[in-house]
């Protein structure tokens, strides 16, 4: 994966980038006013008028891109001119004068055009952090309750315990977990973790992935753990191991893998710009000017 890069540095690039749009965009708008010449003039063919359509289509979205909104509108309006000059194939001394002038108009805007900083994406900071290990434990049994914490933050979770419902449903309040590990029975009433979890989520719209760990292994229990939302369900004795491996694929502390994103364009300009913005916010980009090239990447 390619590091991003710092805040100053994509400044600095999309500002030289724009200052060089800034640069050949005189030179954009001759070939377009030296096109539509030729167009009006004797020598003038239907594909010379599709080329110049096409020039006044792409600069429309790299000016706009490089923050010349003025530039792109003038573009659009030249643009929307020209194929309506397509459809009818009518060069009428009213049209030739509609577009010279909006050609003028291009022409003028692009000259007082002043490059401004380009807003950007910031970094994705959330794509290469881990996710919170904090696990709740509601378990009575304050033996196997010690038992399980300790091995669970041998396994690198942040375990808080809590022997009674009442005192975790005040933590849950103010934190909520990546995920909880609930016994069953309480001395509120036989199911009463399960009764727990379903309340909480009525109260909170989400809830963590839960486990629920019980003695119980009747299909009822089991059938209301699921209904309450649980998303596992252990006996007692527990399988300390496949207990680990349950937290760790429910609540995936892995880094995530960065945004992978194919741009295909023409312009090689607006390709660079992609480039430096994406990679700059932590992603991976791979940039095509060809788009029959797809197939091989």
């Amino acid at each position: 994966m390619v590091p991003p890069s710092s805040h100053t540095d994509v400044e600095q690039k999309l500002a030289a980038m724009q200052a060089e749009f800034k640069r050949t965009l005189p030179d954009k708008v001759e070939k377009i006013e030296l096109l539509w010449k030729s167009i009006i003039s004797d020598d003038g063919t239907d594909s010379m008028l599709i080329d110049c359509y096409r020039m006044a289509h792409t600069l429309i979205g790299t000016a706009g891109t490089f923050g010349a909104v003025v530039v792109t509108t003038a573009s659009r309006e030249l643009e929307q001119a020209l194929k309506s000059l397509a459809k009818i194939g009518d060069l009428s001394p009213e049209i030739k004068s509609l577009v010279t002038v909006l050609i003028l108009n291009l022409k003028k805007v692009a000259g007082s055009w002043e490059p401004s900083p380009i807003p950007y994406l910031p970094p994705l900071d959330h794509q290469v952090e881990r996710k919170s290990n904090l696990i709740y434990l509601a378990e009575d049994d304050e033996l196997l309750a010690a038992k399980l914490v300790t091995q669970l933050e041998q396994a690198g979770f942040n375990v808080v315990h809590f022997s009674g419902l009442s005192d975790f449903r005040e933590k849950f309040s103010e934190q909520i977990p990546s995920a909880i590990i609930m016994d069953i029975m309480f001395s509120e009433g036989k199911i009463a973790g399960i009764d727990t979890i379903s309340d909480l989520r009525k109260e909170y719209n989400v809830c963590p992935p839960t486990i629920f760990i019980s003695v119980r292994d009747d299909i009822e229990t089991r059938l209301a753990a699921a209904r309450a939302g649980g998303q596992r369900y252990f006996s007692k004795p527990l399988d300390i191991n496949k207990l680990t491996q349950t937290l760790e694929s429910l609540i995936d502390r892995s880094i995530t893998s960065p945004y992978r994103i194919l741009s295909v364009d023409d312009d090689i300009n607006l390709l660079k710009y992609y480039e430096t913005v994406l990679v700059g916010a932590g992603m991976e980009i791979k940039t095509i000017s060809n788009p029959l090239d797809c197939l091989r990447e």
